[in-house]
C-alpha cells in the first residue's frame, strides 16, 4: 500500500506545486485508527509513507492505547517520530500486559475459589454420605434388635405354650389317675 496512490480520487484536492493529493486519503485511515479499540497489531512496513504520515502516526499512537504492535519500518519517518511511536507502543504494551496480568490473576483467583468450593462440596458430600451410611447402619442394627426381640418373644411364647401343654397333660394324667383310684381304688368294700 503506498500512501501516494492507494486512494487516488479525481475529486481530491491536489497540491499544484507537487501535483499530488494535498491530504492523502491514508490520513483518514490513520485518523480512524485513533478510535479503533479492536486492532492490536498492524503491519504497514515499506508503504512509502513520509514524515507527514509519521506525524499522523505519532498522534494516533498517542491517542490509541490499544495498538501494541505496529510494524512501520522502511518508511520515511524521522528519527524523532520513530522513537515517539515506539515509546507510545511500549506504553500501550505495558498497559496491555498489566491488563492481561490482572485478568490472569482474576482467573487464578476464580480457579482457586472453584477448587476450594469443589473441596468444600466434596467434604460436605463425604459428610452426608458418612451420615447416610451411619443412619443405614443404625437402622440395620435396630432391625436386627427388633428381629431378635421378636424371635425372643416368639421363643418365649412357644415355651409358654409348651409349658401350658405340659401342665395340661400333667393335670390330665393326674385326673386320669385319680379316676382310676376312685373306680377300683382303696380296695375296700362298699358299706351297706
Amino acid at each position: 500500500m503506498e500512501s501516494n496512490d492507494i486512494f487516488k480520487d479525481k475529486d481530491a484536492p491536489f497540491d499544484p506545486d507537487t501535483k499530488k493529493l494535498a491530504v492523502p486519503k491514508l490520513f483518514f485511515f490513520i485518523e480512524s485508527m485513533q478510535k479503533n479499540k479492536t486492532l492490536i497489531s498492524l503491519n504497514l512496513a515499506n508503504c512509502q509513507m513520509d514524515e507527514r504520515c509519521g506525524a499522523k502516526w505519532v498522534e494516533t499512537t498517542r491517542i490509541n492505547t490499544d495498538l501494541i504492535d505496529f510494524e512501520f519500518g522502511f518508511n520515511k519517518f524521522s528519527l524523532e517520530q520513530t522513537r515517539t511511536i515506539q515509546d507510545n507502543l511500549r506504553r500501550n504494551k505495558a498497559k496491555y500486559d498489566a491488563e492481561r496480568l490482572k485478568e490472569w490473576r482474576e482467573r487464578k483467583l476464580m480457579n482457586d475459589e472453584d477448587v476450594r468450593l469443589k473441596n468444600l462440596y466434596l467434604e460436605e458430600e463425604s459428610r452426608k454420605e458418612k451420615d447416610r451410611m451411619e443412619e443405614e447402619a443404625r437402622e440395620l442394627r435396630e432391625r436386627e434388635i427388633d428381629e431378635q426381640w421378636k424371635k425372643q418373644l416368639l421363643d418365649q411364647e412357644i415355651e409358654k405354650q409348651q409349658l401350658i401343654q405340659q401342665l395340661e397333660e400333667a393335670a390330665k394324667m393326674r385326673a386320669d389317675r385319680g379316676k382310676k383310684k376312685k373306680k377300683g381304688g382303696m380296695g375296700g368294700k362298699k358299706k351297706k
